[in-house]
């Protein structure tokens, strides 16, 4: 095991999970051990803490080789798609993520679909739709699943709302097809697949896995919520909050989850040549009866559940990523807060999601040591004709709140997202209300 700090390089555009990951890692090791190279077209707001802009994947892959990392991270998977790794290889780079072959989980739902039902698990059927005008091609499955349908697009899409819909109706499903197939057209010049898929009920949780393709450790329960409205409604955001429970899932489930759910596909993505070093997402929906689907596998931490975990963890981040990276996690022990609950909830942007690019209004504070692992920076930028803080994204904060209860850790989580304000903030406001769906598969009360 590495006994110093390890040097630990993160290539992203950004988000507060690269930022979570950041902050931690800056607590643990200090500046001259962590690298965070920028790809955005704004200056990066905390500068000279080893945070670093580049221009292009090129400058960032030349940044971290100077740096002369342990590891790289590349948490943002429209970076995971690109030639990016592929880069980092040829400049003898290790990147702790999935290669080529595993990408395939998440860029193609449908081979993920075929990879679920090959190890024999539960997963929703589904049903391709035809190139045809919407109306005629989503009759067919109509019948066989009525109006109550989840329309996916097979290849990944930028917009999360589009990855994944779920209509109100015929004519809603209709107009959600065309736009599937457009931004489809447009982010990849093909005709790709749409497919319909059965609308399951019960709860769903993410479950997220550290794995380095042979030991895993299973991660407390955490859920994020989607809606951009009070009450669950509202079009789909990439995520608005989310919970983490540090006292586990309840053995009896856990034993389910592990039995049906992750020996079998663990075993089965070493056998086709899927496994890898890294994260692993599992969507999964526990219907009434207590059987468990899964929904979907992301090759990456979730965003923002990965920040809830994150602030659960009780080990040495840096020196568990190494180990992950090496095929040695089983030499390291899982370390969680189990008397916490984590809260993570985004402050949006005025008419986030409806509107991609926000109005770049000016925020309450013009200080960017604000930031820190409990208030994560997402769609903040630099005005460069005044150095004002502004608006760039439609998920603009993460605030992070610990507590005992779910309903302390969210309070925690509103007084910190509230210090920073600016013109249409909204954020969800009744999520104490939700803590306690997963309380069913909880080791102890929330």
């Amino acid at each position: 095991m590495t006994t110093g700090s390890p040097r630990i390089a993160i290539i992203g555009y950004g988000d507060a999970r690269e930022y979570a990951f950041y902050f931690r890692l800056l607590a643990e090791s200090g500046a001259n051990a962590v690298l965070f190279v920028l790809l955005i077209g704004d200056k990066p707001l905390i500068d000279g803490q080893g945070v670093k802009f580049a221009d292009s994947p090129e400058t960032a892959v030349a940044l971290a080789s100077k740096f002369d990392p342990d590891l790289v991270l590349v948490l943002d998977p429209n970076l995971l798609f690109t030639d990016l790794p592929t880069m980092l290889g040829f400049a003898d780079l290790r990147m702790l993520g999935p290669g080529r072959a595993s990408l395939e989980l998440e860029r193609s739902k449908l081979f993920m679909k075929r990879v679920i039902r090959e190890a024999g698990i539960a997963t929703p059927d589904w049903h391709i739709l035809e190139h045809a005008p919407p109306a005629k091609a989503l009759g067919s499955a109509r019948a066989i699943f009525g109006d109550d349908l989840v329309l996916k697009s097979d290849i990944f899409l930028a917009d999360a709302n589009l990855r994944t819909a779920v209509p109100d109706g015929f004519v809603a499903a209709c107009e959600m097809l065309a736009a599937q197939r457009h931004a489809i057209a447009f982010e990849h010049g093909a005709g790709a697949r749409v497919f319909a898929e059965r609308h399951l009920k019960g709860t769903e949780i993410s479950v997220h896995l550290f794995w380095d393709g042979e030991t895993y450790w299973l991660c407390p329960p955490s859920q994020d919520f989607k809606r951009v409205c009070d009450g669950n409604t509202g079009p789909n955001t990439h995520g608005a909050a989310a919970f983490g429970f540090g006292c586990g899932y309840k053995r009896i489930f856990e034993k389910q989850l592990t039995e049906t759910i992750l020996m079998p596909l663990l075993q089965h993505l070493r056998r086709e040549g899927l496994e890898y070093r890294g994260f692993l997402y599992l969507g999964i929906m526990v219907a009434p009866d207590g059987e468990i689907s899964v929904l979907e596998i992301n090759v990456r931490p979730g965003n923002p559940e990965i920040v809830a975990l994150l602030a659960l963890y009780d080990g040495k981040l840096g020196h568990t990523l190494c180990d992950m990276l090496r095929g040695d996690l089983h030499r390291r022990e899982a370390r969680w807060k189990s008397a916490c609950v984590s809260a993570v909830l985004f402050a949006m942007a005025e008419g986030y999601p409806a509107r991609p690019h926000p109005e770049r209004v000016k925020l309450s504070t013009g200080l960017s040591t604000d930031f820190s692992a409990d208030l994560l920076p997402q769609g903040v930028g630099e005005d460069a004709s005044n150095g004002d803080l502004v608006v760039t994204g439609g998920r603009v904060t993460a605030a992070v709140g610990t507590a005992s209860t779910a309903e302390k850790a969210l309070d925690r989580a509103s007084a910190r997202s509230a210090k920073i304000q600016y013109q249409g903030r909204h954020a969800r406001t009744d999520l104490a209300s939700w803590a306690s769906e997963l309380s069913p598969f909880l080791a102890l009360t929330v």
